[in-house]
């Protein structure tokens, strides 16, 4: 779809975000002991991490919305407003989440625990959603900023049809199969009323005026 670009490289920064989440981690552990300085040293220099990184993740994700609201309705500007600030919020807690994991693994480590190459690897890859479930980091960010997109772009699409004046929109996918709502034509009031259904997650349900 037309932000697949956007959602893969945006994933792809928040991979390198944990890595060097997990560099700050290796660089104090290599040199020995960790003593409650170095743990002080390792925190300070972990936000300073994701301070950089959230910082740039919040203004991709900003510019990505202003491209999503320019010429739309007030309507439209303020169901992206509220998109934008929600997942804003959930990248943050990734970061914070990645923060979290390696400081309980320097503390268990400052107190005689090893760990496995296993549960190094895992580090920074595991994060808990916003429900509390836990998730691979990677999958976890690009789900987020995939739905954003694609609830964003759906706002964006059915803004210009309702100031088209269209009585009714058509709705097609991007890889056009056996679907329920297969060239479905429906009317604007009723868009609301099945949108959670058809444009979920996963979706690739777009939208277009009836003509």
């Amino acid at each position: 779809m037309e932000f697949d670009g956007f959602v893969e490289t945006f994933t792809n920064e928040h991979s390198l975000f944990t890595n060097a989440l997990k560099g700050v981690f290796l660089s104090l552990i290599v040199k020995g002991k960790l003593t409650p300085a170095a743990l002080t040293q390792m925190e300070a220099e972990a936000y300073r991490v994701g301070k950089t990184y959230y910082e740039r993740a919040s203004n991709d994700i900003e510019h990505h919305a202003q491209a999503m609201m320019k010429d739309g309705s007030e309507k439209l500007v303020e169901s992206i407003a509220g998109r934008r600030e929600r997942v804003q919020n959930n990248i943050r807690l990734t970061v914070v989440e990645g923060i979290k994991s390696i400081m309980t693994a320097a503390r268990a480590v400052s107190l005689g625990a090893s760990m496995s190459s296993e549960q190094l690897s895992d580090l920074t890859n595991t994060v808990r959603a916003p429900d509390g479930r836990k998730w691979k980091a990677e999958k976890l960010v690009r789900t987020l900023v995939r739905d954003f997109s694609y609830q964003s772009m759906t706002d964006r699409d059915f803004d210009k049809i309702a100031r088209s004046n269209a009585g009714s929109l058509v709705i097609k996918y991007d890889a056009p199969g056996e679907r329920e709502y297969e060239n479905a034509v429906v009317s604007l009031e009723e868009f609301a009323e099945i949108r959670s259904e058809v444009f979920h997650i996963n979706a690739s349900a777009r939208v277009s005026a009836n003509v």
